[in-house]
């Protein structure tokens, strides 16, 4: 897998594509979850943004949380999830590794 391109306020922040970022994701719940929720349009935008915030933080990210949360509520959150989550997800369904609908 590649990295992720991540925007930021100032430049793109690589997000390594890798077990330490499905780790970061799995500290509340499944990866699978996490995605269901958010095609079912029920995760709640904190929830969005904590996450995202957790992934920046794993990019290297130098930019203040309270910015980066302001920048982040300004770029449609649940969209850059879904394109993560669409990167990881991608190559585990090709493998047989992932199920849609089992958790």
């Amino acid at each position: 897998m590649t990295d992720f391109l991540l925007p930021g306020p100032s430049r793109h922040y690589p997000l390594p594509l890798n077990l330490a970022l499905v780790e970061v994701i799995e500290q509340d719940t499944s990866l699978l979850q996490v995605a269901e929720s958010l095609a079912a349009r029920s995760t709640k935008l904190s929830d969005i943004v904590k996450l995202l915030l957790r992934f920046y933080a794993l990019a290297g990210c130098d930019v203040s949380p309270p910015q980066l949360e302001e920048f982040i509520l300004q770029h449609s959150p649940a969209t850059l999830l879904a394109d993560i989550l669409l990167q990881i997800l991608s190559p585990l369904k090709q493998m047989g590794a992932a199920t849609p609908g089992k958790t």
